[in-house]
């Protein structure tokens, strides 16, 4: 399979000045399959048929986009409500729960996903501040330089584009460090699984209130699944192949996302994703099999969802493509 797991580890802070044997070059091009080196993807040609509805939430959204498996895409704005995309191809089954050891695709993306992402990030363009979040309860700096984080985690394949823009002048960010992390399909999160099993077993759900303040943890554990850092390409993107994250008693589906610009952390936002997604990939196991509890936060009711953090999501292969820009302010405060 060829993951990356824990064999690169560095301090964002060197990370972003390109300090070590890390290679910048290969970096900063990593997934992109215009540049040579690039490491191929695993996974058969071919994507799904069908549609998904991709961005809408539980309030009002917007755009239709279109997705092919050539690697053209077409939008167009329909009023506010939500954006769907359409992926054709030769393979179908976008919601398989199949994890890495079930021959799921590499860590990077292949010539067709590569085209959809591109498309993708055109139709989530904006030119306005992407909204914060706090970091929450269980973060800490990994170090982990890779792309495919999924490790032994089992769950329905989900590859993320992520474009970084100067919030001021709408540019793209090219060497900025983007650090995701997020829940597997139990509701763990790794170096915290004592502490979000809690969560799961406790019969407390998270709660979020003003003023709260979330500080970095120190790893409870070895594990480091689903957590990683990649270095924005001369276009401001960085590309991650990761599981649909699960949930936990008091917040709906999300992935956490930081960025840090220089020595700032620039922006620390969530990514989520439309209801419907959310409720087909959680019918289908392990998500199912890891809650003896029944979900009780949704997109409507979740203390931190707004509808500009929502995903433009299309099928791809046995899995899904999402795709956000992230528009930053690097005044925000130091690391």
């Amino acid at each position: 399979m060829g993951h990356d797991h824990q064999d690169r580890q560095v301090s964002r802070r060197r990370l972003i000045t390109g300090i070590g044997s890390l290679g910048l070059g290969g970096l900063l091009t990593a997934g992109d399959p215009r540049a040579a080196g690039t490491v191929a993807d695993s996974s058969a040609a071919g994507t799904v048929t069908g549609s998904t509805t991709a961005r809408s939430g539980d309030g009002p959204a917007a755009r239709t986009g279109t997705g092919s498996g050539a690697g053209s895409a077409t939008g167009t704005g329909s009023g506010a409500g939500s954006a769907t995309g359409t992926g054709s191809g030769a393979a179908s089954g976008a919601t398989s729960a199949v994890g890495p050891a079930a021959g799921s695709a590499g860590s990077a993306f292949d010539p067709d996903t590569h085209a959809k992402a591109q498309a993708l990030l055109s139709k989530a363009q904006m030119c306005k501040l992407t909204p914060g979040t706090k970091q929450g309860p269980y973060y800490f700096e990994t170090g982990s330089v890779r792309s495919d984080l999924r490790e032994d985690r089992q769950g329905v394949r989900l590859r993320l584009a992520l474009k970084v823009q100067d919030g001021a002048t709408c540019l793209p960010l090219p060497g900025a460090a983007v650090e995701v992390w997020h829940c597997d399909a139990s509701g763990l999160y790794s170096g915290a699984e004592r502490q979000s099993r809690l969560v799961l077993t406790g019969g407390d759900k998270v709660r979020v209130r003003p003023g709260t303040v979330f500080t970095d943890i120190t790893p409870s554990d070895g594990r480091r699944y689903l957590r990683g850092v990649q270095l924005t390409d001369r276009d401001g993107i960085v590309r991650f192949t990761t599981i649909w994250p699960g949930w936990y008693p008091g917040r709906t589906v999300h992935v956490h996302v930081m960025v840090v610009v220089g020595d700032h952390r620039a922006l620390c936002t969530e990514i989520m994703f439309d209801e419907k997604l959310n409720r087909k990939v959680l019918a289908t196991p392990p998500y199912r099999a890891g809650h003896k509890r029944p979900r009780d936060t949704f997109n409507g009711n979740d203390p931190i969802f707004r509808d500009d953090m929502l995903a433009y999501v299309v099928e791809d292969g046995d899995g899904y493509l999402a795709a956000a820009v992230l528009a930053t302010d690097h005044d925000e405060r130091p690391v």
